[in-house]
């Protein structure tokens, strides 16, 4: 998926970079910690609500930050995010030359 991403208009640094240093190695040790990201996320929904922005989709983002910070425990990294969302998913993402 990362390849593709990669060659198309979704490439990013995430996804040439971070996604196999810490998903796909499965060390998921960015040292920017959730928690810092869910603090953005709050400033930046709160700002749009005192300017009377809609921001829904930041909403529902922030709100499910907040339940993957509450799951994972303080002072984990970002990348646990990941962790999050394979729990909630019941599966793991894994390089296709993974070992299974």
């Amino acid at each position: 998926m990362t390849d593709v991403l990669d060659e198309a208009t979704g490439g990013s640094w995430i996804t040439r970079t971070h996604i196999h240093q810490r998903v796909i190695s499965r060390s998921f040790d960015d040292p920017f910690k959730l928690e810092l990201m869910l603090k953005d996320m709050g400033i930046a929904v709160d700002l749009a609500r005192e300017l009377g922005m809609p921001a829904p989709i930041s909403e529902e983002g922030r709100r499910l930050w907040q339940q993957a910070d509450a799951a994972r425990g303080p002072g984990v990294s970002v990348s646990e995010l990941v962790r999050w969302v394979e729990t909630e998913a019941g599966t793991e993402i894994r390089s296709a030359t993974s070992p299974r």
